[in-house]
């Protein structure tokens, strides 16, 4: 199995089919830290998706050479504080 730095490294240079694997790598343990943040399957699911589209649109700001884990849990927490956010401003306006 390929490591996770080669794995964004190789995406990052145009390789799609490392895209694949770097999240057959992560996501399982992605989606169990955010199953655990929102003690909803349904919306880790949401969040987990959410987040590696993220990854994807931000691969051009991923600094080569860096393990890319922490900085894909970032941009988990992120989207979930985003997520947080926006249903306290539903909840304020209804």
């Amino acid at each position: 199995m390929t490591d996770a730095r080669t794995l964004m490294t190789k995406y990052c240079d145009g390789d799609a089919a490392s895209f694949r694997e770097l999240y057959a790598l992560l996501a399982p343990r992605l989606l169990g830290y955010l199953v655990r943040m929102t003690r909803d399957r349904a919306a880790a699911e949401d969040l987990l998706q959410q987040t590696f589209a993220k990854v994807h649109r931000a691969r051009a700001a991923y600094v080569r050479g860096a393990d890319p884990a922490p900085w894909i849990y970032a941009i988990a927490h992120r989207t979930f504080l985003d997520e947080v956010r926006r249903a306290r401003r539903g909840a304020v306006l209804t």
